[in-house]
């Protein structure tokens, strides 16, 4: 874990808030500044290249903590990714066409995730695309039953 790394480091501080940037002038502004970066650079080289990407413009650790954290924590967007399989689990085609089959699925995804986008952020994007793609691969296999 990250966190665990950067206690042992004894850097935890700066993604937590506790090590606050000194004042201009402060003979401890170029340390803090120094360590700082050290911990952005420690997060980023845990990340993809294309997620160290989104987050790497951010002036200091706690902020680009706070954005990862916001960004894919999954326990905002657990209830989101259970409607969401809900709905692909107890939906069936039935009589409806491919077309009629999918136009409802997606309207029901479509409905939870305008619900939750009105009250919150966005869902992690990876905990609700494995869904969808089951969904996308299951679709591929009904349009030849058509």
């Amino acid at each position: 874990s990250v966190k665990i790394f950067l206690q042992g480091k004894g850097k935890e501080g700066y993604i937590t808030g506790d090590s606050k940037s000194p004042e201009k002038g402060d003979p401890n502004l170029n340390k803090w500044q120094l360590e700082n970066s050290l911990v952005m650079s420690w997060l980023l080289n845990t990340m993809t290249n294309e997620i160290g990407e989104i987050f790497m413009y951010y002036d200091t650790a706690k902020e680009m903590w706070d954005a990862v954290k916001e960004t894919y924590s999954n326990v905002d967007n657990t209830f989101v990714v259970f409607d969401i399989k809900s709905i692909l689990h107890d939906l069936r085609q039935g009589d409806f066409s491919v077309t009629e089959y999918f136009n409802t699925l997606v309207k029901g995804v479509i409905g939870v995730l305008k619900t939750f986008l009105t009250r919150n952020r966005p869902p992690n994007p990876i905990l609700v695309s494995r869904p969808l793609l089951d969904f996308k691969k299951n679709l591929f296999f009904f349009q030849y039953f058509e």
